[in-house]
């Protein structure tokens, strides 16, 4: 093989980069590589491993196993949910609003979602729930406002020492 040629180099190792002879449809891809800096050519690359050791920081910090180099439409709805607040925390968020988190999850999923929930709240993020699903309500939430047909039906107050006949009435 002469110095000039470049080789391919296949595999599944992580840190490998396959690496082929230009075709000639891409001779002029690779006249172009000549004319960028070093630097601007690695930092796509550096920026996409720092990008996936964060995502899989944040989904160990909140406790839920997702892979970062999954697809979003391979998960199920709750692991989209999650990957959705990890969004919102990675962006400093301090305030989650959730309209009806639980209505396409499974019971199990829904156990999953309320232990983040609680973490989340625990570590000082505010979070707006809005559910049908009083059982919920009373689960997970600190202070219930109620709305009925669009009004305040309930004016704002702490869940501790209401009960269900409190809140429906």
């Amino acid at each position: 093989m002469a110095a000039r040629d470049v080789f391919r180099a296949q595999g599944t190792v992580e840190g490998v980069v396959s690496v082929t002879r230009p075709a000639r449809r891409e001779r002029l891809d690779a006249q172009r590589l000549g004319q960028e800096r070093v630097v601007d050519k690695l930092k796509v690359f550096l920026q996409a491993a720092r990008e996936r050791r964060e995502a899989a920081a944040l989904f160990e910090r909140i406790g839920v196993p997702v892979d970062p180099d999954a697809l979003c439409s391979d998960l199920s709805v709750a692991q989209q949910q999650v990957v959705e607040i990890a969004k919102a925390l990675s962006l400093n968020a301090r305030i989650l609003l959730l309209d009806e988190p639980t209505a396409s999850i499974t019971p199990h999923e829904t156990v999953t979602l309320f232990k983040l929930l609680r973490h989340l709240r625990d570590s000082g993020v505010a979070i707006l729930f809005v559910s049908h699903k009083l059982e919920e309500v009373f689960e997970l939430c600190d202070s219930i406002t109620v709305l009925r047909d669009g009004r305040n039906a309930c004016a704002s107050r702490p869940l501790s020492g209401l009960g269900r006949a409190d809140v429906v009435k």
